[in-house]
């Protein structure tokens, strides 16, 4: 597999990108919509303002990879290397993507739109929503300690079945960690 580094692409389409390791390179205003990008290496690589969606992801690596105003939608990320997997999303939008047990222990969702994700058995520790639509996700038996729902909006999230120790959240997102239990708030 070739090894690709310190490169900037811009405005290529997802036949114009060659399976190998990437690491530390710049992709900006790409399209790779429903390209397959299965067993490709991003390594502290950052995307700006890229159509990412509906790509095929088996055992695409994604190490300390960084999203910004990019689209992402209907991705499999428990389908890409689950090894090293960390990830950073800034202004993105990620509806009906799934992360169903993935390590995503530390990665940050910030301003995003989330809109039916489903974060079910998903290693969320440490992870932050701020500023995150979650309307319609689905958090299942997964692990949200310290994770941090301040000023996200749209959660609904069973405290009984979730590992929620020392996870934040407003106060105005409470009613989402109620709704399971039937309370009528006022």
């Amino acid at each position: 597999m070739d090894y690709i580094t310190n490169q900037t692409f811009e405005g290529i389409s997802g036949d114009e990108l060659s399976l190998a390791e990437y690491e530390n390179c710049q992709f900006k205003s790409c399209s790779f919509g429903n390209a397959d990008l299965s067993n490709f290496t991003f390594v502290d690589c950052e995307f700006i303002a890229c159509d990412l969606s509906s790509i095929r992801s088996k055992k695409t690596s994604f190490r300390e990879v960084y999203f910004r105003d990019c689209k992402l939608m209907g991705i499999h990320f428990e389908d890409c290397n689950p090894y090293g997997l960390k990830c950073h999303f800034e202004s993105c939008t990620l509806d009906y993507s799934f992360f169903y047990q993935c390590p995503m222990k530390g990665s940050r969702f910030s301003n995003s739109r989330l809109i039916e994700v489903d974060f079910t058995e998903t290693n969320l520790e440490s992870v932050s929503f701020e500023g995150c639509n979650l309307s319609g996700s689905v958090f299942q038996f997964s692990h949200l300690e310290k994770a941090n729902f301040v000023g996200a909006q749209g959660y609904i999230i069973d405290p009984s079945n979730n590992r929620m120790k020392g996870a934040k959240f407003s106060r105005e997102g409470l009613a989402g960690l109620l709704t399971t239990f039937g309370i009528d708030i006022a």
